[in-house]
């Protein structure tokens, strides 16, 4: 079986035999043709720190008055963290179900040692800077001719201690939650019946799926995300 054609290709020149090179530089032998096999080779995964060297400018007529160029954005305090690595830990945690103490030993075996705590802070910076994009995402479904939706079973495993709702903030499913969570507390529930709702387009000029959570399986839930829609729901 040949490997897949999307993988890029490096090609390595086998060469000549000493006791053959000779011959064929006088003439004895030549190169008749050449065979083409394939190998696969991995390469692991490296960490490299960025140094960033900030030119700080100041003007001629007042050195003292300094202006600093800043450099591109990354993630944390003091930009610590590149956005690669935030992508690496929440693929790990999300797509391959790497639990954060396995994703440690990962990164303990390139080099670095990061505490859970840190791990599970990249994963916080990520959630906060992509809130705008899941949001930009659903305007663009929205906005397709047509588009399918689901519900999938799932279990919400109650947590040690209930969220609390900003009074200053309403919102309606975050207080539905809240109150389904308080009468699990009361039943001694240590989990509850939830559901995972997805959204797909049948649009290719907007690809996307998107999953919605919701404790119930009541229609507020699908209603309240297409309350805008003018379009075909399957």
């Amino acid at each position: 079986e040949s490997f897949p054609a999307e993988l890029p290709r490096e090609e390595v020149e086998v060469a000549i035999p000493e006791p053959y090179q000779s011959r064929v530089q006088s003439g004895e032998l030549f190169v008749k043709r050449y065979e083409f096999t394939e190998t696969l080779k991995t390469i692991p995964a490296k960490l490299v720190v960025l140094r960033y060297k900030k030119p700080v400018l100041a003007y001629s007529q007042a050195p003292e008055r300094e202006l600093s160029v800043e450099e591109e954005g990354n993630l944390g305090e003091q930009g610590r963290y590149h956005p690669s690595v935030g992508a690496q830990v929440v693929h790990g945690k999300f797509a391959l179900h790497l639990p954060l103490y396995r994703q440690q030993d990962v990164f303990a075996s390139l080099g670095w040692v990061p505490s859970r705590s840190s791990l599970d802070y990249v994963t916080d910076l990520v959630n906060d800077t992509t809130q705008g994009l899941t949001t930009l995402m659903r305007e663009r479904l929205l906005g397709a001719c047509c588009i399918g939706m689901d519900d999938t079973h799932t279990t919400l495993l109650m947590p040690k201690e209930l969220p609390q709702q900003a009074d200053n903030a309403f919102d309606a499913k975050l207080q539905r939650l809240i109150d389904k969570m308080r009468q699990a507390k009361k039943d001694k529930k240590e989990s509850l019946d939830a559901k995972l709702w997805g959204y797909s387009s049948f649009d290719q000029r907007f690809p996307y799926d998107i999953f919605d959570f919701r404790v119930p399986r009541h229609r507020d839930g699908p209603a309240e995300f297409v309350r805008t829609y003018a379009g075909h729901a399957l």
